[in-house]
């Protein structure tokens, strides 16, 4: 039986379609970037927080640094908690996030769901959830990385689901 937060080949090919159209956009970065973010959000069940992001390393290898590129929120206040979350000195941490990015940092490619790297029971305990996520009205996330060697890091999209939906 299938579990039913794996993506199935009609998702993946939804991704795949997204990706084109945003290489379609390529010429313009404001459009492709809102293109995708959007995208992404309806793969998810219209989701109320996306973002595009940049991760450089930094001399903490398990904090790398979050450089916000583009993203989408429900708010300004939801907009300021994301901003501050990617301060590497705000002390507060995504659970397991340096291991499941490490792959990429070092050259590969990742993609994953939130519990792909942390367990239910961690994430909803983490200070990461309870000072970031469940403000912004968020729960669930999917995020993919690729390696971005002439930007010095990885470019990462990521998209959150509502709290209690499907």
């Amino acid at each position: 039986m299938r579990d039913p937060h794996e993506p199935t080949v009609a998702d993946i090919r939804r991704v795949f379609r997204l990706l084109n159209e945003c290489l379609e956009l390529w010429a313009d970065p404001d459009a492709w970037q809102a293109h995708l973010l959007g995208g992404a959000s309806k793969l998810v069940g219209d989701s109320p927080a996306g973002q595009l992001q940049l991760f450089q390393p930094t001399d903490r290898p398990n904090r790398p640094q979050l450089i916000p590129l583009a993203s989408t929120w429900p708010s300004d206040d939801a907009r300021a908690l994301y901003l501050e979350s990617c301060d590497p000195d705000s002390g507060v941490e995504l659970p397991n996030f340096a291991s499941a990015v490490e792959p990429a940092m070092a050259g590969g490619a990742v993609g994953f769901t939130r519990r792909m790297v942390v367990p239910d029971e961690p994430w909803y305990a983490s200070d990461f959830y309870q000072r970031y996520v469940e403000p912004a009205g968020a729960d669930e996330f999917v995020l993919g990385g690729t390696p971005a060697p002439q930007l010095r890091g990885l470019l990462n999209v990521s998209v959150m689901r509502s709290n209690g939906a499907p």
